[in-house]
């Protein structure tokens, strides 16, 4: 609904990666600058903070009964937010089998400096709307039906079973996905950060 009213923009030619950028790639960036990792490559390191973080809750309802006093509120782990202020120096390593996985877990900064560090720059919203499209105005890809077998979605069908998928696939798992350029995944799998701020199309309306 927020994608109207239909018109028309004018996009130059430009190049695209054929695939979402993947762990190993990612994990290349992070090595060379020092960046953060992301959040999903340090479960183990997350793990032990979030036990630590119960045990010491329990210490304080301990104490706190036998001092009589109210027992402390309790508040869910943030894993995101441990994970940003305490990463240096943290532990974090790649499951063997997600190498070629999509990174995810990437804020828009991260991104930025990824793509400068790589000599890329993030698409636009039309961009990414033209490469899925090409010169039409289908819904996806392969035309205007949704098809459970070509992309990485909750209703994904492999193989004539229903799966669902609790973590992206490898890049370019499914070749009835790309786009006749070859381009891969900009239907399904993981989300895709652009350029482009999120703002009203001219005329639009709410509904």
């Amino acid at each position: 609904a927020y994608e109207t009213p239909q018109h028309e923009v004018a996009v130059d030619d430009f190049f695209l990666m054929v695939s979402e950028v993947t762990n190993e790639q990612y994990e290349a960036f992070v090595e060379a600058t020092g960046a953060r990792p992301p959040q999903s490559w340090a479960w183990r390191a997350i793990d032990e903070a979030r036990a630590l973080y119960v045990k010491e809750l329990g210490e304080l309802k301990v104490k706190a009964l036998a001092e009589g006093r109210p027992i402390p509120s309790r508040s869910e782990f943030d894993a995101a937010a441990w994970w940003a202020k305490n990463w240096r120096g943290k532990p974090w390593a790649i499951n063997a089998d997600e190498t070629t996985a999509p990174v995810v877990y990437v804020d828009y900064q991260d991104v930025k400096h990824y793509a400068r560090w790589a000599g890329l720059r993030l698409m636009t919203e039309f961009e990414f709307q033209r490469a899925g499209r090409g010169s039409s105005d289908n819904f996806y890809p392969w035309g205007n039906t949704p098809d459970p077998a070509r992309s990485v979605t909750m209703d994904l069908v492999v193989d004539g079973q229903k799966v669902q998928p609790d973590r992206p696939f490898p890049v370019a798992s499914f070749p009835d996905n790309a786009t006749p350029e070859g381009v891969y995944d900009l239907c399904g799998n993981v989300w895709e950060w652009t350029s482009s701020p999120f703002v009203p199309y001219p005329g639009y309306r709410d509904l």
